[in-house]
């Protein structure tokens, strides 16, 4: 329960200054607690509750005397108690209170309510339930006391906030604005801020404009003139205030064309700013993409983005033909169709095509005109070998304007003459028409130039074709789709054009191929780097490593086989010579697809870093059950595959020149050889386990390394240089690491205890060195009983007879380190 209360308290304390009031809780006002709690405590006025009303006179506590005595000794002026005395008579047990109760009950103070009295108004009234007492706390008459501002309080009557603080007074306010004199228009609580009565203004520049009263910011937006921009030429309305600050744009849309071919959307007082401070227009492009990709379909990235970022073509592959359809992904190469081609003229000339469905038809074009009737009766408007179109292309009910033509008779299918369908006289000597998949017809002529039909056939003077022009003299790996100049949908569906729109297709295939190769050879690189980044972490598990890198392995194959195979050029070729010679036709190579090579290179250097990386797995994970010769084998295997495939890049690379790719090759080989030599080092497999197995020992296998190292293009090796000493240090026993102070401090207390507790013994100091300064200990005595090998140089250490081998002397470092020791 909430209520208002006057606080009397000083600004020193940081609370509430005098006369203001808060909102408090019931319980920070009024202290409840048990009888028990209460004991051995008093207060001035005491509201007991005795918990207890119930039909079988159960009265808990209230029997028991001293608690009973307790609770009701507690006040000191004034006591209420608050119960059910039926529950307490029936109660045999509640004597004493039951004595009280006949007590009070004398007294007349016993009964079903209790008075009240207002503080405010005098007035007298009885509560006996909850529902008697009214919500603000007082008799429930209006208060109607006057507020500082003047307003009488809208509340019922309440014994808080006597001063009326609170809540804010929600009358009209009835002072004066003083700036202006008008009635202030804000409810009373709040203050007179700036007028808000509307009046009409005299403006400086000498317009009129209603506002508020107290606005003195006001802006003419009267419309002054039409203002012609020099740079744009746009007329615009310029308003009062724009023109008198000077700061006067062009508000047209900008509309000129974008880098990326879009039209600028910003203002074109922006972009003559953006222009100023070198740039070419305002803002940023937020339109789809939309680019043609190489093949024919349209990018739906957004927002627009340069051509480099267009990503590949997520639609459906549109490389159809009247045999198959393909379902991959356009983004996938996919293969060509290799059923015979079904371009056959039903003319006098019988004209055939010999070669694949998938591949440049070798045929001559036919230009004579279709004999066949369409439905509508007319001469079909084609040509002889296509597909004859629906009644709705009929060049005669088009002009005649017959039903079902309202769609294409207004189709322009002259790009020359601009010529609609419908205008067409084909008997008068007009070019026949082609229908397009996309429903967009145009004549022969048009779609001729559009694919460029004369450069893949050669003519005679009189315009006949001849023979085929050879593609691998003005076809490239560049080539594009050629598309319909209304919808930009590929030129698909006209034998006529099977030459020009196969080769494109073929080249297409090829590039997406390429594309597809670098991605998966990007992704499968990305993923040898991370198998080896999670070898080389301390508490990884070997067993998953070595499943990782096997299912990468299988991918890499797969992926290797795939790119060693033709590429879909060159499996294209092999298609048409097959034909070429089932047919025995006299068709040469030369008129055939030009084939391209893959990049065979890029996936035999992914297969050469995968089998490194296993190789590397196998020496820094090895976890199998068996001996170490066994892991020494399986190391020599996966080396071995990773030296065939590095002959196998150099090979490739040879043979196409690529001297950019060989030393790309080599630097990786390289590396993946210097890797090797120092990860071997970690490989514990005795020399005498080797020989007796016949295999090189860990530090030969090295020191082959290293001289394989030696032996690569001088180009390389200058590069690693530094690398390879190290590591043919490391492999030789010469490379040795100097250990800090702090290390040697610590492998003297690791072995102090083992040496006695003594830095010398009874025949010398325990700490020597080898003739490479190599230390060691000697326990016992401190005299070499015994001859051994340095495990770093392989030197003689120890000696004979408590005399020290030639070269081997005291270690003065560490004999300093361990008398310090054992003074501690």
């Amino acid at each position: 329960i909430d209520t208002i209360v006057n606080m009397q308290m000083d600004d020193d304390d940081g609370l509430l200054a005098q006369g203001s009031s808060a909102s408090l809780s019931l319980h920070e006002q009024i202290r409840l607690s048990t009888v028990d709690n209460f004991q051995g405590e008093e207060a001035e006025v005491v509201l007991i509750s005795t918990v207890r009303a119930n039909e079988k006179g159960r009265t808990g506590f209230l029997k028991i005397e001293n608690r009973a005595n307790v609770m009701l000794s507690r006040a000191k002026h004034g006591m209420y108690l608050l119960g059910s005395a039926k529950t307490i008579r029936s109660d045999p047990k509640a004597g004493m209170f039951q004595d009280i109760l006949g007590l009070l009950e004398e007294r007349g103070n016993l009964g079903r309510s209790l008075p009240l009295k207002c503080q405010n108004h005098g007035t007298v009234f009885m509560i006996g339930a909850a529902s008697d007492v009214y919500t603000d706390g007082g008799c429930g008459r209006m208060c109607e006391a006057r507020r500082e501002c003047g307003h009488a309080c809208k509340r019922r009557c309440h014994p808080d906030d006597l001063e009326h603080v609170l809540p804010n007074c929600l009358e009209q306010c009835a002072r004066t604005v003083q700036e202006c004199g008008h009635p202030c228009e804000n409810i009373c609580s709040q203050p007179c801020g700036p007028c808000k009565r509307r009046i009409t203004k005299k403006l400086p520049c000498g317009h009129s404009k209603e506002s508020f009263c107290g606005m003195f910011d006001v802006r003419c937006t009267e419309i002054v003139r039409e203002v012609e921009f020099p740079e744009c030429g746009h007329d615009v309305r310029v308003p009062c205030w724009k023109w008198q600050s000077g700061e006067v744009q062009c508000t047209q849309r900008c509309g000129e064309q974008r880098d990326c071919g879009h039209a600028c959307v910003s203002t074109c007082g922006s972009c003559w700013e953006a222009k100023r401070g070198g740039l070419q227009h305002a803002g940023t492009c937020g339109e789809p993409c939309g680019r043609m990709l190489m093949c024919g379909h349209p990018c739906g990235k957004s927002p627009c983005h340069s051509a480099n970022d267009c990503p590949p073509c997520d639609s459906t592959c549109s490389n159809n033909c009247d045999h198959s359809i393909c379902q991959r992904e356009c983004k996938d190469p996919c293969p060509s169709c290799a059923e015979g081609c079904d371009w056959r003229c039903d003319c006098e000339n019988q004209l055939v095509c010999v070669l694949p469905c998938g591949s440049p038809c070798s045929r001559l074009p036919c230009d004579t005109r279709c004999l066949k009737l369409l439905d509508c009766g007319h001469q079909c408007p084609s040509l002889c070998g296509e597909r004859c179109p629906a009644k709705e292309y009929c060049v005669v009910c088009a002009s005649e304007g017959a039903t079902g033509t309202e769609k294409t008779r207004d189709q322009i299918v002259d790009a020359i003459l601009q010529n609609s369908l419908a205008e067409l006289d084909l008997d008068g000597g007009d070019s026949p028409i082609l229908v397009l998949r996309c429903g967009h017809a145009f004549t022969v002529e048009t779609l001729d130039g559009i694919t460029e039909l004369p450069k893949f056939y050669e003519s005679s003077l009189d315009g006949e074709w001849t023979a085929p022009t050879r593609l691998s003299e003005m076809m490239s790996i560049e080539s594009n789709v050629p598309r319909c100049m209304t919808c930009a949908e590929p030129i698909d569906g006209i034998r006529r054009y099977g030459r020009p729109m196969k080769a494109s297709r073929i080249f297409v295939i090829q590039r997406k191929w390429q594309v597809w190769v670098n991605i998966r050879s990007a992704e499968l690189s990305q993923d040898i780097s991370e198998v080896l980044s999670a070898a080389r972490e301390e508490h990884s598990e070997a067993q998953r490593i070595f499943k990782w890198s096997q299912a990468i392995g299988t991918r890499v194959r797969e992926f290797v086989s795939k790119v060693s195979n033709h590429s879909p050029t060159e499996v294209v070729y092999d298609l048409e010579k097959a034909r070429i010679q089932t047919f025995d036709v006299s068709a040469t190579p030369e008129l055939m697809i030009r084939p391209f090579p893959g990049p065979r290179l890029t996936a035999k250097e992914v297969g050469l870093r995968c089998f490194a990386m296993r190789t590397i797995v196998t020496v820094i994970k090895w976890s199998k059950p068996v001996g170490g010769i066994e892991q020494l084998k399986s190391i020599q295997r996966f080396q071995k595959i990773t030296r065939d495939l590095y002959d196998d890049c150099l090979n490739i690379a040879s043979e196409k020149s690529l001297s950019a790719g060989k030393s790309s090759v080599c630097g990786h080989y390289a590396g993946f050889l210097i890797q090797l030599c120092n990860d071997l080092g970690q490989v514990e497999v005795p020399a005498e386990q080797c020989t007796q197995a016949g295999e090189k020992t860990v530090r030969e296998r090295r020191l082959d390394l290293i001289q394989e190292l030696r032996s690569l293009p001088a180009e390389v090796t200058t590069i690693y240089e530094e690398l390879i000493d190290k590591a043919e240090k490391s492999a030789a026993g010469l490379f040795y690491e100097e250990l800090t102070q702090k290390e040697k401090e610590m492998i003297v207390q690791a072995m102090h205890s083992d040496l006695g507790g003594r830095a010398r013994g009874g025949f010398g100091a325990h700490w020597k060195m080898c003739p490479n300064g190599h230390a060691y200990t000697i326990g016992e005595c401190g005299g070499p009983e015994q001859i051994s090998e340095c495990p770093e140089c392989h030197e003689v250490i120890g000696g004979m007879n408590h005399t020290p081998s030639a070269g081997n002397r005291d270690a003065n470092e560490y004999l300093s380190l361990a008398e310090r020791t054992d003074r501690m």
